[in-house]
């Protein structure tokens, strides 16, 4: 679908490549210095490219953290081993309370 409208030469496309291969590469069931190594590379590799293509909009702190992951995986493991859903569920209610309209009174 992106492939068709986008040149394959495309500095976009690498940046959506680099991206999925982070994915890949974060998730993996089992981890060796060199594949966290690996990684730490290709985020480098991603936020200077996104920094490139996109002067003006300064990374997020989600991209930021991506910078740790490495350090993280060789401190405890796979990631696949730290689900964040129960942490996430938290949130549950901002989620809930952002969506309701109030009324001013009097």
């Amino acid at each position: 679908m992106i492939g068709e409208s986008t040149p394959e030469s495309s500095q976009e496309l690498d940046l959506l490549g680099l991206l999925a291969e982070i994915t890949v590469q974060a998730f993996r069931p089992t981890h060796t210095l060199a594949s966290t190594k690996y990684l730490d590379y290709l985020v480098e590799e991603h936020h200077t490219l996104f920094l490139k293509l996109l002067p003006n909009n300064p990374l997020t702190p989600k991209q930021h953290n991506l910078c740790h992951y490495d350090k993280a995986i060789r401190l405890n493991g796979p990631l696949t081993q730290f689900p964040a859903m129960r942490s996430e569920a938290g949130h549950q209610l901002a989620k809930v309370t952002s969506g309701l309209k109030f009324q001013k009174t009097g």
